[in-house]
């Protein structure tokens, strides 16, 4: 069932899925109107979860689910997963894509995962730069703390040896 963020339990479930570029304004309507139909309906063997989603820097979708009264279930984490496997097909947009989304001015820059290093030795990537990172252990975290500064998030080995 379809609740407001604000409805759902600070502990909700959170999962992130970024877009390989930003999305249009047809495009979030679309994603808006599609997400509300398939969460009124999602459910774990059978009940239905408390759930939720919002779509921020129009190009990172967060999922969320309140296990309060039903926790998600492996199908169920695949139903949502699929969702975002046959609209990447559809909208031809990679909603797995993995890189580091720096947020600036309300929008995401992204650089490769594997250039982290570089990115921070460069000073492309610096300590109070906020990153959004993929993984939130739930949604308090996601609404108090996300996007966390690079300095606390996993780029911080990074900085350690550039001050080093």
């Amino acid at each position: 069932m379809l609740f407001k963020v604000e409805e759902l339990s600070p502990n909700s479930r959170v999962w992130i899925y970024q877009a390989n570029r930003k999305l249009t304004a047809d495009e979030i309507q679309y994603l808006e109107e599609f997400l509300g139909r398939e969460m009124e309906e999602w459910s774990a063997h059978g009940a239905a979860l408390k759930a939720g989603f919002e779509i921020r820097y129009n190009q990172i979708i967060a999922l969320f689910a309140d296990e309060g009264q039903h926790a998600a279930s492996g199908c169920s984490i695949d139903s949502s997963t699929r969702w975002f496997k046959d609209l990447g097909q559809k909208m031809e947009i990679d909603f797995f894509d993995r890189s580091i989304a720096i947020v600036q001015n309300d929008t995401l820059q992204l650089f490769s995962m594997l250039a982290g290093k570089k990115e921070v030795e460069s000073g492309n990537i610096q300590s109070d730069s906020l990153v959004a990172t993929p993984q939130v252990p739930n949604l308090e975290f996601y609404q108090n703390k996300w996007p966390e500064l690079a300095k606390d998030s996993w780029l911080k080995k990074y900085f350690q040896s550039v001050n080093a």
